[in-house]
């Protein structure tokens, strides 16, 4: 199943971090199957709250490809930058579609179709 590693740029902080990270991150792929769907193109916030500067989506084979990928020496070294040229929420998600009654299984209480209380993180297998 493919997963996709999605980055939304908050906050730019530093312009020249942000800048090196931008020119190292892509020779980070370099021997993981990753295709990039789409890095920081134009954007309108349809719904919710920004800010939202930028966006980027990494499509890999699989999530643990994913992990492999983002966990590499390779990218730790140029997320340094990335982390002091600005603020991102960056998600691991694997794509499909599930069943209604399969989504979000993480948010739910064992025999409740609620979420827990306080509940914002994504499964720890991922």
């Amino acid at each position: 199943m493919p997963a996709y590693v999605v980055f939304v740029c908050r906050e730019i902080v530093n312009q020249e971090e942000l800048a090196t990270y931008w020119q190292r991150v892509n020779g980070t792929l370099a021997g993981h199957l990753a295709r990039v769907l789409m890095d920081h193109t134009r954007l309108r916030i349809l719904e919710g709250h920004g800010p939202a500067e930028g966006v980027t989506v990494y499509e890999f084979p699989s999530k643990e490809a994913a992990r492999s990928w983002y966990d590499s020496v390779a990218y730790r070294e140029a997320r340094q930058h990335r982390k002091k040229g600005a603020k991102y929420l960056v998600v691991l998600t694997e794509g499909g579609v599930p069943p209604v009654e399969q989504r979000m299984p993480h948010t739910r209480v064992v025999g409740s179709a609620a979420p827990p209380p306080g509940v914002n993180d994504i499964d720890s297998s991922m």
